[in-house]
């Protein structure tokens, strides 16, 4: 029997944020901590040009947009969901990265991406704390062991159409009562200003035409 794919730590940032910045300038120390963790850990870093979280859907899986809500963003991606999203690079990737997925900072509600601030980014060791609880949940360790159902299905859902792949039309997530560096994710050109809230550069809400 194949042995089961190891999960992947993506850190997914823009070229425009600063805080992105900061963190990579300690990401060794932080994967060598994570490394203290789960030593066969995978990682994978995808850097968008600005803050619209766009990238080169022939190089890092086009799901990944669902994730462009602030950044830095840092998510465990089970190690199955994660090869076969790679396997399927280009405009028309199907595979959804979602079941299993655990966020730093973060969590699942309704469907939504909602910021929960518990740790601290710019502490390699709360990195390490972070990951070796999301390797426990149990919905990580249900889809890691293969026994999901829908992650690697090759048919994309219809229940949030369009949101994953259209960024310039979505609601911004904003983070809030965080102290950690942080910068939310939106358009460069149709965002009218930033508000600073703490450590966090934050956009104003875009709302979807009609």
């Amino acid at each position: 029997m194949a042995a089961v794919p190891e999960p992947v730590v993506v850190l997914y940032k823009s070229s425009m944020c600063r805080h992105c910045k900061s963190l990579t300038d300690i990401w060794n120390n932080v994967t060598a901590s994570l490394k203290g963790v789960s030593p066969k850990i995978r990682f994978f870093v995808l850097t968008a040009n600005d803050n619209t979280g766009k990238f080169d859907e022939n190089k890092a899986p086009k799901d990944l947009i669902r994730y462009g809500k602030w950044y830095p963003m840092i998510i465990l991606v089970p190690g199955k969901v994660w090869d076969s999203a790679m396997a399927n690079l280009g405009p028309k990737n199907p595979i959804e990265i979602k079941d299993g997925v655990q966020i730093m900072n973060a969590g699942w509600e309704s469907g939504e991406i909602k910021y929960s601030q518990k740790y601290d980014i710019r502490k390699p060791d709360d990195f390490a704390k972070w990951l070796k609880e999301s390797l426990e949940n149990e919905d990580f360790k249900r889809v890691q062991s293969g026994e999901s159902t829908t992650s690697s299905i090759a048919v994309p859902t219809t229940s949030t159409p369009s949101h994953p792949i259209q960024p310039l039309l979505s609601s911004i997530v904003n983070p809030t009562n965080a102290s950690n560096r942080y910068v939310g994710a939106g358009s460069s050109e149709r965002q009218s200003s930033m508000e600073p809230n703490g450590d966090i550069c934050s956009m104003k809400i875009i709302s979807r035409p009609r």
